[in-house]
């Protein structure tokens, strides 16, 4: 679960998956700001990246109240490391809903679109549910059987993407 709202923005293309995330599963503001905020359009990073994204969220803090309590200062290991703020899964959507940009605004029509299927309750957002839950559940057991610690279990294949197949299969 950690790092989940990372692995989803990445995977849509709204971040890249060198975002820091800590052992609690808390993710580095600075690094969520910079990349969204502070990218050229070939994906690489500004000339002060780091410090203007850090200005940034200190002056959206100033102007947003509610962020002093979603986030937390937090010294990622190693040299030279500085306390960061990060935060969790509800903090950083709360921030990335108050970012400006190109690919804020891409990530805030993405966000309006799943509510949208949320509020029309389109089935199809349960079997995308269901299916990022399999994965993760299958990318547990793969890990698992390559640090040896499965037992010698086989680690199931899918036969097919779709989940209600394999609710009904798991079931029985």
């Amino acid at each position: 679960m950690e790092g989940s709202v990372v692995r989803v923005l990445a995977k849509s293309g709204e971040l890249p998956q060198n975002v820091s995330v800590n052992d609690n599963g808390q993710i580095s503001v600075v690094d969520v700001v910079m990349n969204v905020c502070f990218t050229k359009d070939d994906g690489s990073l500004t000339n002060s990246a780091r410090s203007n994204a850090l200005t940034y969220y200190r002056r959206l803090q100033s102007e947003h109240q509610e962020l002093t309590t979603a986030c937390v200062s937090y010294k990622f290991p190693g040299r030279g490391q500085q306390e960061t703020p990060v935060a969790g899964k509800n903090g950083i959507l709360q921030i990335l809903q108050l970012l400006k940009g190109k690919k804020a605004a891409k990530f805030k029509q993405n966000l309006a679109t799943l509510l949208e299927k949320y509020l029309d309750a389109d089935m199809g957002l349960a079997d995308d549910i269901t299916d990022r839950a399999l994965q993760a559940h299958m990318a547990d057991l793969q890990a698992a059987k390559d640090i040896g610690t499965d037992h010698g279990s086989e680690v199931p294949r899918l036969k097919s993407r779709d989940s209600r197949s394999w609710a009904a299969s798991s079931s029985r």
